[in-house]
This record gives structure tokens, sequence and C-alpha cells, in this order.
């Protein structure tokens, strides 16, 4: 896209008077065609500036319309800097667009400027009239010649977003400010609504989660991350166990409607989907494959690092709601595609990624005594079926089912466990948490490390002949290519061995079922439109691991609450409607605004890091010990009340 004029950052464009091909596209917006189909974009405002991509946008509408919405939805009116300066410098630009300004309009909105961007309590309030001021400095003659000029009120179509670094991180964005705000204030109910409005698995999300929003917390550059996963974890605890209260009744049910629903899966994916869609008032049943709904909650993540009470707790939410389940139900065995359409108006297909991926290694295809699949090992520790151990395991990999399967062969007694991975420590995509548990418990990694052939006598692994690894180029993945060493072979002595490498969608089903039109991708997984989540069957959904491939437990979530909005579209009005939420998060990920928001300039951009705090009591322990971690109110208020509020708004003027 072409920007006429505007400022980001540092960088002031003025294109106006040129033709439009003479103007090159900027950088930033260079993969943005549109809005949406047949939308264009006519101007973009956010914390850091603006850009306006045409002439017939009025700047200080513009302006007025970006302090308003912060006015309205995103202050809170917990300072006077923040809370009424920013009214101040709305009204004025109210009046300008009116045509009733004054000369010292200007003076006054640069006093506005100046008091929000050093007295405000939060980081909204510090970067609230940041484009303002932008448009005073650079572009004031703009304002200068409007002031007695009426103009008309939002002549163009304004879409926005209220959101944060945090919650553009996390796949279901959770109002993570908000419900740490209620945590700070001791409101423990309204904070628990907030996280179930977006993730009805808070529980087991406050300690399974990967936690992107941590990843993204600006709090880091200060000195550490909110610990907003273990703040979570509080909250719904103290709600459930020590107030005893069903925050179900709560949620609220819109009335019954006259639509069910099937879901394929009872996993994450499936719980989410369900939960949503029976909150707004269809019928929903489940059909999953084992005995057992929770899918990977219950047969994958260990019960040491998620009890299953807890898993139990959550999933008492989709059958409060009034969800059927019928278990012992696999999809192109029991229960069809094709069949489930003539009974249900819209199904979802959430059946994860059951499989274990193979090595591909010699002697693997014999499935000697001691070889098990990550998964199925789990599956048979986790169930509590007898597993013959050795005295010596090698695993292989470094994700969270290798960290998952590396600490369970341990609490069966096998002496000495060995995970061997090949890349470096510093690639490694498990989370820390898990690797440094497994370091704490005695588990042992070889890193740069490949296995290539299983040593076998008598039909019993002995040994495992492993080369050693170099890094070389990044890969499609973008991480250095392991590259194998000439002449390193050495042979681990072992009696078990268990690869742990990732898993994959069995999409068998699809072939048996001859006129369904679901596509498979080049990556094995179900085909999706990639905003509704619908595949070429129509009404049929699909979303979560058989979709994504192997992925984290809340991007499984964030794919069922996603397939849940756009079925009951379909089922209610028979067309689909893209939100700006959507759309917004699409445009701040392709342009790169995304991760430049993260390092926006603090009150004190002079700061030195690691200086300002000691850790604070739930910080301590979380890195002693993050699974049985016991957090009090005061260790939770004392967390909390570190959250910068890092609110961001987000404006854009479309055609149409």
């Amino acid at each position: 896209m072409k920007v006429i004029y505007g400022v980001w950052g540092d960088d002031v464009i003025d294109n106006r008077g040129k033709k439009l091909d003479e103007i090159p596209e900027y950088p930033m917006f260079k993969e943005i065609k549109e809005y949406s189909p047949g939308n264009r974009i006519l101007a973009f405002v956010a914390w850091n500036g603006f850009l306006v991509f045409d002439e017939r946008i009025d700047l200080v509408d513009l302006m007025r319309k970006y302090i308003e919405i912060i006015q309205n939805e995103a202050s809170c009116g917990s300072c006077i800097p923040g809370r009424m300066a920013t009214k101040v410098a709305r009204d004025i630009l109210k009046k300008i667009v009116e045509g009733v300004g004054r000369e010292d309009f200007l003076s006054i909105l640069e006093r506005m400027v100046e008091l929000t961007y050093n007295a405000s309590m939060c980081d909204l309030g510090h970067t609230s009239l940041i484009p303002l001021g932008k448009v005073l400095k650079y572009f004031r003659k703009e304002i200068e010649d409007s002031l007695r000029i009426k103009k008309e009120l939002d002549r163009f179509p304004y879409r926005w977003k209220v959101t944060a670094p945090c919650i553009e991180a996390c796949p279901i964005q959770i109002d993570i400010p908000r419900y740490v705000e209620y945590i700070k204030k001791g409101y423990y109910s309204l904070s628990l609504l907030t996280i179930q409005e977006k993730n009805p698995l808070a529980s087991v999300c406050g300690r399974v989660c990967t936690a992107y929003c941590e990843l993204a917390c600006r709090r880091k550059n200060i000195d550490e991350p909110i610990a907003i996963k273990h703040l979570k974890r509080f909250v719904s605890d103290w709600i459930y166990e020590l107030e005893k209260e069903d925050p179900y009744k709560k949620l609220g049910k819109k009335p019954l409607t006259d639509k069910k629903v099937a879901i394929i899966g009872g996993g994450p994916a499936g719980i989410s989907a369900a939960s949503f869609l029976l909150r707004e008032g269809h019928e929903v049943h489940i059909y999953e494959s084992t005995d057992k709904v929770g899918g990977m909650m219950i047969w994958g993540i260990p019960e040491f690092r998620l009890p299953r009470e807890v898993v139990y707790r959550d999933r008492r939410l989709i059958e409060a709601l009034g969800a059927k389940i019928f278990c012992n139900k696999t999809l192109g065995r029991d229960v069809y595609i094709m069949d489930l359409k003539k009974k249900y108006d819209t199904i979802f297909i959430g059946i994860g990624a059951q499989r274990s991926r193979k090595l591909g290694i010699k002697g693997e295809e014999k499935h000697p005594k001691g070889y098990y699949e990550g998964l199925i090992f789990l599956r048979k520790f986790n169930s509590k079926q007898p597993i013959e151990i050795g005295r010596k395991a090698v695993i292989v990999g470094a994700g969270n089912v290798a960290m998952d399967c590396c600490r369970s062969a341990k609490r069966l007694g096998i002496e000495e466990v060995i995970v061997v991975y090949r890349r470096t420590e510093r690639e490694m995509p498990a989370n820390k948490e898990e690797y440094e548990a497994a370091r704490r418990e005695g588990i042992d990694f070889m890193f740069e490390t490949n296995p290539i052939e299983l040593i076998i006598e008598d039909d019993k692994i002995i040994g495992v002949k492993c080369i050693k690894m170099k890094l070389g180029e990044p890969d499609e993945s973008g991480r250095r290519r392991p590259i194998p060493i000439e002449g390193s072979e050495f042979i681990i002595e072992a009696d078990m061995f268990i690869p742990a490498v990732g898993q994959i969608v069995d999409l068998s089903w699809i072939d048996r079922e001859k006129d369904l039109k679901i596509k498979k991708t080049k990556w094995n997984t179900i085909a999706v439109d990639e905003y509704t989540l619908m595949t070429d069957e129509p009404s049929v959904f699909a979303g979560g691991d058989c979709v994504l491939g192997p992925s984290t437990f809340i991007e499984a979530e964030a794919q069922g609450e996603r397939a849940a909005k756009f079925m009951h579209q379909y089922m209610m009005k028979g067309e689909f409607e893209v939100d700006d939420n959507i759309i917004i998060s699409r445009i701040l990920r392709d342009t790169g605004l995304f991760k430049e928001f993260q390092f926006v300039d603090f009150v004190e951009p002079e700061i030195d890091k690691k200086i300002l705090i000691e850790e604070t009591p739930l910080l301590i322990k979380k890195k002693r010990d993050p699974e049985n971690i016991i957090i009090t109110p005061q260790d939770a208020v004392i967390d909390a009340d570190r959250c910068l509020r890092c609110y961001k708004v987000v404006l854009v003027a479309t055609e149409k």
C-alpha cells in the first residue's frame, strides 16, 4: 500500500502532490492489499503514529475517533492524566471537526500530549496521545487549516481493536490485563469469568499452557514477565477449592435454539468448541474415541504435571451446560461424517494428532522389546497399564512430549534416562520449565546427537547407535539444519528406546467415505478456510492438531473457539462475517507490528534492567517448583501489581 502522508515512529512521510505511480509501497504495509475483499484501507492509527492512504481522510476526525475509543473502551479512569487529558483532547478535536475551533486549542492539545506521556499511571495512558503529538509536530497546518471549517464526523467507517502484546500473543486472545487487574483488586470471581469468556479450560491452562503471553510481556524489558499462567492457576484454584463456588452459572446461556451440533473428539479443541456452542443455546453431542473425554489432557500429559481432578473440574463446564457425551465412538469405524450430516446442522472435527511419528532408523521396523512410541508410552503410563521397564532408557526429541516421556520414565524407576536431540539446547522447543524440571530430576541430555540404528539381540534392544551432529544453514523452519559429522558414530548401551519426535494425524477415515469432499493438505492435515475453519464439505468444520499439525494445548483451544463462532453464524445466518478483531490481528501480524509494540519505550526509557525490583515471591516459587506451587493471595497481588497495563488501540478507516 502507498502512504500519502503520515508518521510512524521516526519515519515521516509526505507524498502529497505526487502522482500515485511515483509513490513507493510503504514497506510495513507491503503485504496488505485491502482490509477485506473489495474494502480498501484508507488510514491506520496506533500507538506509535498514523498513516493515511487516501487524501479524502480528515486527519482531525481520525485523531478524534482514535482518542474517543481510548476514552470509551480502554481507559480505566484510575489516574487523572489518563482519564481527563484524553477527554479534553477528544472534546477539543470534536469542536474543531464541527468548525468551532480556537487558536489556543493547539497549545492545550500539546499540554495534554505532554501530560499523558509523563504522568499516566499505565502504559495505555503513556502512549495514548502519541499519534496526536506527531500530528501536532509534523502536520500542524492540517489542524490549523481546519479550525473553523465544519467537516463530517465519521465520514468513513472506523474499525478498531483494543489489545495488548500479551493478548495478541495468546492464541485464544484472553483479556489478560483485565483479569490480572481483577486479581490485584481482589475480585477473583470477575477474574475467572474474564478468563472463561474465552477459555473454558482455565484450571488446565493455568498448569500446562505454553504461556506465549509471558514471552510477549513487556515487563520483561524491566525485570521479569508477569507470572500470567500461574495467576490464572491461582484464581481458578481459589474459586473452585477455597470459595467452593460454581462459576458455570455466571457464564450465562442464551435461550435454546433448534440447532444440533456434533463434535468429534473430546480434547481441548472439542471441549472449547462445545463450550461456546452450548452457551449460544445449541444442542451439542460429543463423540469421543476413548472411554474418557479430555484427549491429551488425560492420555498425554502425566498426572504429576496435570492432576486429573483439575481436568475433570474444567470438563464439568460442558456437562453443566448440557453437553451429551458418547464415548468409545471412533471416526471412520463407529461414526461417519455423511451419516452425521443427516442428523446435525453442523459438525466439528477435533480429532487431534494421535499417532507417533517414526524415526525411520534401522531396527525400528522390528518393534523389539523395549521399544515404545512416545504417545503409546505415555498412554500406558497415564492409564496405569503395566510397562516392562529396563535399566537404561534413551528418549529421542526435545519437545514437551519428550520431556513428559523422560520424566515419566524416571518415575517408573528406570535407573538412567538419557534424552538425545539432534540440535543444541538453545533450539529445544520444550517449555523451559519442563526442561529445567527434567534436569533437576537427574535426567541426562545429549545435544547434537542423532540415533541411526537400534542394536538388537534376541529381539531385545541392547543399545542405540548414534552419530554426532553440527548445525549448518537454516532450514524451512528457520532453524539451523543439523548435519551428521562423518566418522563420529558411537553406541549408547540401553534396553529401552522411546522416540518422541512428533505426532501425525490419522486421516484414513476420509478415504473410506466416497462422497466426502474434505481435502487434505500436503502436510496430511485437514484443509480448512483460514478464517472460518470450514472444510470443503459444507457445514463441516475442523480445528486443533488435525488442522494445525502437532501444536499446543492453547492453540487447539483457540481453534475450537474460532470454529464455534463461525459454526454459530452458519447455522443462524447461513453466511459468514469475519469480525474486526480477527482482521486487525492479521494486519498486526502481517505488518510485523505485533513484535514492534512489545518494545515501545516506557515512561523511563533510560531505565536499567533488573534493578527496579527483587524477584516477587510468586516468581521465586515458580522457578523452584512450578508444578507443586502453592500461591497465596499475597503472592498473587504482588505479582499482579507489576502489570504495566499495556493496552493499545488500533484504528483502521476503511472504504466501506
